[in-house]
Parts: structure tokens; sequence; C-alpha cells
């Protein structure tokens, strides 16, 4: 199987708890899947951070990874936006059309590469898709979490951001134990208030910033 991009890594980890394809559509989920999209396209080159934060079009996708592309024509046929704004249209938008295109997507990629299989189940009204991790994929993201984030070496950016957004949508505790929780925790607020993590700082940032727009938008009942 071909390796995983970061933004497949964690649609992965969801789906291994979830099983359901519409448990992905939960606001905290979109707004982590639309900001790992987001740090691919910055990462690669193909949008870029002016000095406000907001973000612009570049050059396209080299890849052909159907999610990336979908977000950077809505990038490239608007005005620049912060990454927080972003992901405000796709989920709190009155069409969840948009938002839906790109995680089926991903899910349609994780499917034709093998890394996900499909079981159709009956149910009462309709037949229910229940989506399964194929093979040791999710097994493998755990131990590389455990050791970069509880090993004594650096931490890849990748990572970090993987456990930023795990977190943030209350995923680690289904993969780890409360002890080495915490100690991710530990080094997600170290790589914060350090110079050497100030990138990396701005985008875990930016992930709390949307979580707290939905539960805003979840208490004031825009959606």
């Amino acid at each position: 199987m071909r390796k995983l991009s970061f933004t497949e890594e964690y649609v992965l980890c969801v789906v291994a708890q979830m099983e359901k394809h519409n448990a992905l559509y939960a606001n905290e989920y979109e707004a982590c899947i639309i900001a790992a999209s987001l740090w691919e396209l910055l990462k690669d080159g193909a949008v870029e951070l002016d000095g406000d934060k907001r973000i612009s079009a570049v050059k396209k996708p080299e890849e052909e990874a159907g999610y990336k592309q979908l977000l950077y024509d809505y990038i490239s046929e608007n005005k620049p936006h912060t990454a927080t704004k972003i992901v405000e249209h796709y989920i709190f938008a009155i069409s969840t059309r948009n938002v839906k295109r790109l995680i089926d997507s991903i899910m349609n990629e994780l499917v034709d590469s093998g890394h996900l299989t499909l079981e159709k189940k009956k149910g009462l009204i309709k037949e229910k898709t229940v989506y399964h991790v194929a093979g040791d994929s999710v097994d493998k993201i755990k131990d590389r979490l455990r050791e970069e984030l509880l090993g004594d070496g650096p931490v890849s950016d990748e990572y970090l951001i993987l456990a930023a957004l795990l977190f943030e949508s209350k995923m680690l505790a289904y993969f780890f134990a409360a002890q080495e929780m915490e100690q991710m925790r530990s080094k997600l607020f170290e790589v914060k208030n350090s110079q050497a993590g100030a990138y990396v700082k701005e985008i875990i940032d930016d992930i709390e910033a949307m979580m707290v727009a939905i539960m805003v938008a979840s208490n004031n009942g825009l959606y």
C-alpha cells in the first residue's frame, strides 16, 4: 500500500474508532480535516501565508490527491482568508456540499489505495456502509506518535500537528493511556512556547481557534 498523506493519517485514526463514514461530518472532525489539508498545501508550497496570516494560492498541488485540489480551487477562486475563516466557510455554510465533497474524496482515495475496506450491512430502513481500516495502518501511526512525542529525539512538524489535531478533537484518548496523553500534551505546550516551534505554534493556535469558533457557534445555535 502507498504511503499515507498527513490528512489521510488523521482520517484513518477517526475512522478506526467510528467506522461510519457519516461520523466524519461532525464539526470538530471537519475542522481538523480542513486544517490538515491546509497544512499540506502550505508544506507543498501550493499556498502561502502573508503577514496577516491570510492564505493565498501560489501554484496547483503537484500530487493528484483530489481533496488538495478541491481546497486549492476554493482558495484560488476567493480572496485571501485566514485558516480559521476558510474552515468556518466550509463547516458553517448553508450547504454541506463542499465539505462532503472534500471528505468523500479522501475516503475514496483511502478505499482505492487499500487502506480502507467497505462492508454493507442491512439497516432498518436502508443498507448501511461500514468502513474498516485494513492491515496495521493505524497501529503504525500510533507507534510513530509514541516514538516521536514520548522519545528523546526531535519531533517532526507533521507528528506534532497530527497529535494536536487528535488532541483537540478528543481522539488521543482512544489510542493512548492517560499518562501518555499528559506527556504528549506537555510536549505540545513546550513547542508552542519555544522559538524553534514558531511556525508549528501558529498552526496549532489556528486549530484551537477553529475549535473555539465551533463551540461558540454551537452554543449560539448556528448549527
